[in-house]
């Protein structure tokens, strides 16, 4: 399973678990030509990948993949939605 956390107006959190220790990627965007990309290198079988720098109250789709050189696999497609920008609130 794939779970989306930490969700904020410019960054969220993707995390998935796999039985092979391998890489961690996510491609994102907001089609589902994705455009964009995060991850680690690292051999793990716990992966979580922070995407930061996005856009506010936005619909992302994406997807995640691992692989460690000889293993591969990639999810289907998915989507996640950032918070609005918080609001300034004016004092007299």
């Amino acid at each position: 399973d794939i779970s989306v956390s930490n969700t904020t107006s410019s960054s969220v959190i993707v995390s998935w678990n796999t039985n092979i220790s391998s890489n961690s990627l996510v491609q994102y965007g907001i089609t589902q030509d994705y455009g964009n990309s995060a991850g680690d290198t690292s051999l793990t079988t716990s992966h979580s990948v922070t995407i930061s720098g996005i856009s506010a109250n936005t619909t992302y789709h994406y997807h995640v993949a691992s692989s460690d050189g000889s293993f591969s696999a990639t999810s289907g497609d998915n989507t996640f939605t950032t918070s609005a920008e918080g609001t300034v609130t004016s004092f007299s």
